[in-house]
């Protein structure tokens, strides 16, 4: 038991080496800029079209001129909003009657329109 004290000054007297401090793998970095380079060029700009899109969408009102992806142009004469009975927590459908002629009516999905025209 004597050798066990002498022992234990001694392990209790020696300080640990210090570890010495990788600096940033080059590799790290070069992943952290490509994220940010997509973030900047591709996920940024998209989100910011998602929200205006999403924003034109929701100020269609009546009498608005509206053009619709596939090209065709008319004015929206009625906004009607559909719950789906079965399912309440479903999004709401929002239909647009649209008159394209005189005597034409379409009934489409707001999502449909592509461009409101100003006036």
């Amino acid at each position: 038991m004597n050798w066990l004290i002498p022992l234990l000054s001694v392990i209790a007297q020696t300080e640990e080496a210090p570890v010495p401090q990788r600096p940033i793998d080059p590799t790290f970095m070069i992943m952290i800029l490509m994220f940010l380079g997509f973030y900047v060029f591709l996920i940024a700009p998209q989100r910011r079209r998602q929200r205006e899109t999403e924003r034109m969408l929701s100020s269609i009102k009546k009498g608005d001129r509206v053009i619709f992806a596939q090209g065709i142009y008319g004015t929206v004469r009625e906004i009607e909003e559909k719950t789906d009975e079965k399912n309440p927590r479903a999004p709401k459908l929002v239909l647009l009657t649209v008159e394209v002629d005189k005597n034409t009516r379409l009934t489409v999905r707001r999502e449909s329109v592509s461009h409101v025209l100003s006036e």
